[in-house]
């Protein structure tokens, strides 16, 4: 069976309420299609997120994005990672609207539930209470996110860290939760952050911890692409402890000296 209809009916919902015969056919194909029901959470939604935005970009800005995006129906294999990342970079020309001087997302109101970032540079000899952690692991995640603000948290229990990957359904973490079971947190927690960005080819390194900062190390190259991309960043930290969410630092390693 062929989605090309669905995908169709799918972007036009976003748009404006389908006809009763039009929603109840897209209704039934969801219930059987877990591919096009998968797209249609994603851009269901990137498009509540677009919606909170309180800047007005450009009509010109918002236009031709909405044409870019109607014109992938020529491309569906593509369609979930071209249309996420289209209107995803929308959100993020928004968000530049709204900034003047600062180099980071406004870190002063951030949406209730997530973790606020600052961009406070910290130097190393006046850190107090480092945690010490290791084996660093980067994993790309598949599906989009409706926050933009990296979060950032400690486990100390294999069903704490169990209800955080479960907010990640599109991925297989099989791997993740043999490794970090029951036995791992008798001895050790888990450090995980999560950080958006519009280009995969940004990096990050967690170079310090404390029981209520992390600090990650943002690297930018010159050339990258515009792939948009969101990361897992988790770390084994010594030692047992609560769990607790922590505050980033997300540091730009050009302001680093």
């Amino acid at each position: 069976m062929s989605c090309d209809k669905y995908l169709d009916l799918i972007s036009a919902r976003l748009d404006a309420p389908l006809s009763p015969a039009d929603e109840a056919e897209l209704t039934a194909h969801l219930d059987t299609c877990s591919a096009c029901r998968a797209i249609a959470d994603d851009l269901a939604n990137i498009h509540g997120t677009l919606s909170g935005c309180t800047a007005v970009p450009p009509a010109e800005l918002a236009q031709g994005v909405m044409r870019s995006i109607r014109g992938q129906r020529t491309a569906r294999r593509r369609t979930i990672r071209q249309l996420g990342a289209l209107a995803a970079c929308l959100v993020l020309c928004v968000g530049i609207l709204r900034i003047t001087d600062a180099i980071y997302f406004d870190r002063n109101r951030p949406t209730e539930g997530q973790t606020p970032m600052t961009a406070r540079i910290v130097p190393d000899d006046t850190r107090t209470g480092d945690l010490s952690f290791s084996n660093q692991q980067r994993l790309r995640l598949g599906g989009m996110s409706t926050s933009f603000m990296p979060t950032a948290d400690l486990f100390g229990s294999a069903d704490g860290f169990s209800e955080f990957l479960a907010r990640f359904p599109y991925n297989d973490f099989s791997d993740l939760a043999r490794t970090y079971d029951e036995e791992y947190f008798r001895t050790h927690r888990l450090l995980a952050v999560t950080v958006w960005e519009p280009s995969s080819s940004v990096s990050h390194t967690v170079t310090a911890l404390t029981e209520d900062t992390v600090t990650v190390l943002r690297t930018v190259p010159e050339a990258g692409d515009t792939d948009v991309a969101l990361w897992l960043l988790l770390a084994e930290v010594e030692g047992t402890g609560p769990e607790a969410p922590l505050t980033v630092e997300l540091l730009d390693s050009g302001t680093m000296h």
